[in-house]
């Protein structure tokens, strides 16, 4: 897996993210999962985060340091890697997303139009819409 540098962490102004080669090796001490960025987290999972118990939590932030979309990959390898917490993950990210045919980085805009599918997907949330 690549590791990058965000000159944005520490420049004023903004520029490309930085790849870094070599590629690392995949860790053996935990298995990677990923998901959506946009999660709700309970709070003993939480927590369990601040206060990790195992070292679990701290272990994967520095994993994770370097890394594009970490939030993406870090709470969901947490909580998939730990016994106590990986039955409450729910494998569904309860928001009704419409995508490009042509994969991108950001969803279409929803509107009015989009209510239909949206109440018959039975999510609890729906993004991303217009400022209107």
């Amino acid at each position: 897996m690549p590791s990058i540098i965000d000159p944005a962490l520490y420049m004023l102004n903004k520029s490309n993210i930085i790849w870094v080669r070599p590629d690392r090796s995949l860790p053996n001490a935990f298995k990677l999962h990923t998901g959506s960025a946009w999660m709700v987290l309970s709070r003993p999972f939480v927590e369990y985060i601040i206060w990790g118990w195992d070292n679990l939590p701290r272990t994967l932030l520095m994993y994770y340091t370097n890394f594009v979309s970490s939030p993406e990959f870090y709470f969901h390898t947490i909580i998939c890697n730990v016994p106590e917490f990986s039955k409450t993950a729910l494998n569904h990210d309860l928001h009704y997303i419409a995508w490009h045919r042509l994969p991108r980085q950001h969803p279409r805009l929803l509107s009015l139009t989009n209510m239909r599918p949206i109440i018959a997907s039975g999510a609890a949330f729906a993004r991303k819409f217009s400022r209107n």
